[in-house]
């Protein structure tokens, strides 16, 4: 029974791997500047705002200058960072 709970364990970690390589993203000094500082209007999204979660289409989604891989949002008080092609957040400015 133990040996089962290992393997269930090992393979239930590699089936997480792949999801989060996914929003590796080098995000700059120059990106964290501008984004802490720009002054978007905030948008209403009842969904979780965390590393990894896809916003849907419907999130209005501004460009980050010089960065045409990043877009940026802000979600009630949180500033965040996503992936332009598959809109998933990259990087939560609490």
């Amino acid at each position: 029974m133990r040996k089962f709970l290992l393997i269930s364990a090992a393979i239930g970690g590699l089936s997480v791997a792949p999801a989060l390589a996914d929003v590796d993203v080098n995000i700059g000094a120059d990106v964290d500047t501008w984004a802490s500082t720009y002054d978007a209007p905030a948008v209403t999204y009842s969904g979780d705002v965390a590393v990894g979660t896809t916003l849907p289409d419907s999130v209005t989604v501004v460009d980050v200058p010089n960065h045409k891989d990043l877009g940026f949002v802000h979600i009630g008080k949180k500033r965040v960072l996503v992936e332009r092609k598959t809109n998933k957040i990259v990087k939560v400015y609490d």
